[in-house]
Order: C-alpha cells, then structure tokens, then sequence
C-alpha cells in the first residue's frame, strides 16, 4: 500500500514539475519570439534569414513545451485512473469475501 502511495505521489509530482516547466518554457519562447519579431524590421538580408531561423527555432520548442504540459496531464489522469481501478478492485475483492492477497 505504502509502495502504491509513493508510486502516485511521485506520478503527481512529476506531473506538476512537467506542467510548471512546459509553462515557463512556453511564456519564455512567447517572450523571445516577440522580441526576435522586432528585430525583422530591418534591410539586412542576412539579419532577416538569422531571426527567421531563430523565430522557427522558437515555435518548435513552444510547441514541445505545449506537448510537455500535456504530457503532465496525462500523467496525472493515468494515475487518477490507476487509483480508481484499485479502489474498485479493492471493493469488489471485499464485497466477494475475498482477501486481496489471495
């Protein structure tokens, strides 16, 4: 029991820093390509090429960010998930006289 506890804890854990993390990375990227953005009012061919490539640089990783929140949530839905099937497992083992160990 005390083993399943840690194992969600750590599940929630991890899910909230996976979430934390994507959120500032996310408001990060959107500072930065808001700043890069600025810097394409400019003649210079090859300043433009080098900001075009840093703004596209800058999408894919606000994107994995995006994909890095999800990858929390889900963690923590498997694991409400996970708990719900133990607790019905439990009930019905008791329910059916049955000790959980057998």
């Amino acid at each position: 029991m005390k083993q399943d506890i840690d194992k969600s804890t750590d599940r929630l854990i991890t899910s909230e820093q996976l979430r934390q993390d994507a959120k500032h990375i996310t408001a990060l990227a959107g500072h930065l390509i808001a700043q890069y953005a600025a810097m394409l009012d400019t003649d210079d061919h090859e300043v433009s090429v080098a900001v075009i490539a840093a703004l596209s640089h800058l999408r894919k990783i606000a994107m994995h960010a995006h994909d890095m929140g999800d990858a929390g949530r889900n963690l923590a839905e498997a694991d409400e998930r996970e708990r719900a099937n133990a607790a019905v497992h439990a009930h019905f083992m008791r329910d059916m006289g049955l000790d959980d160990d057998e």
